[in-house]
Formats: C-alpha cells, structure tokens, sequence
C-alpha cells in the first residue's frame, strides 16, 4: 500500500524487489483525502465490512511459493484522521496549550495531562479508554 505522493519511493522498492529475486511486486495505491473523506462520510457498515477476497489474497500470496513480503509506505500527514470521532459526536475542542513547556510555571505544567512513558502504561490507558475499545475489533482489545 503506498499514498501517491510515494510513487518514486515504491517504483523502487518495485525495482528492488524484482532485483532481490521476488516473484512478483504489487502495489496498491492509496489517498489519504480519500480515506479521510471515507472514514468521515462513509457507512460503518461499509467500512467494517471486508470481503473475504481481502483477507484470502494476503493468505494467497503468503501460502504461495516463495512466501510474501508486504510493504506499506505511510503518508505525509500522520493527523488525517484527527478530530473525526470529535465531529461525529459534535463535539467542540479544547482551547490549544501553546507554550514552552521548558520555561512554562509548575502550576501550568501540572494541569496538563501526560502521555504514558512505558508500554505498560500505555496499554493500561488503552485497556481503560471507552474511544479505544470503541475503535478495536474485540480480538485486538487489551
């Protein structure tokens, strides 16, 4: 899978690859606008619904002689799904923090939450988040 702003990237993963001896190469492109607008305006029915001919090509390809490698390249905007739970719910953002947390008062910086700084905090949260279990498909819940 790779966003069209990566097609010279992929070309040479492509290249690379047919080099390095595989089979075969293929790439499945991607728009990050596109998903974006699916994600927003689309169905949940339809974005839960993935068809068996999905799932059966990866195991095709990875029973297939030779086994398979797949490759993802991500896009540019790590936030394009930013805010869409928000929006569903009418929900209205906080103000923005912006500061210099290095210079910022004590007082400040103890009413601002923190992320987790070890894994298992991180999934304790995760484990704890209503949006999470919401989002997770119940085999990948903590």
């Amino acid at each position: 899978n790779a966003p069209l702003e990566a097609a010279p990237l992929a070309r040479l993963c492509v290249k690379s690859a047919f080099a390095a001896g595989a089979r075969d190469v293929r790439v499945d492109w991607s728009d990050d606008q596109v998903a974006r607008l699916r994600m927003e305006l689309g169905s949940e029915e339809a974005l839960c619904d993935v068809k068996p001919y999905v799932e059966r090509s990866y195991l095709d390809f990875a029973e297939s002689e030779g086994g398979v490698c797949v490759l993802h390249l991500l896009a540019d905007d790590p936030e394009i799904y930013a805010g869409l739970d928000g929006i569903q719910k009418g929900m209205t953002p906080p103000p923005p923090t912006n500061l210099d947390l290095y210079a910022a008062d004590s007082l400040v910086l103890d009413r601002l939450e923190t992320l987790p700084a070890t894994l298992a905090q991180a999934r304790k949260a995760a484990a704890e988040s209503p949006f999470v279990q919401s989002v997770l498909p119940e085999m990948m819940q903590f």
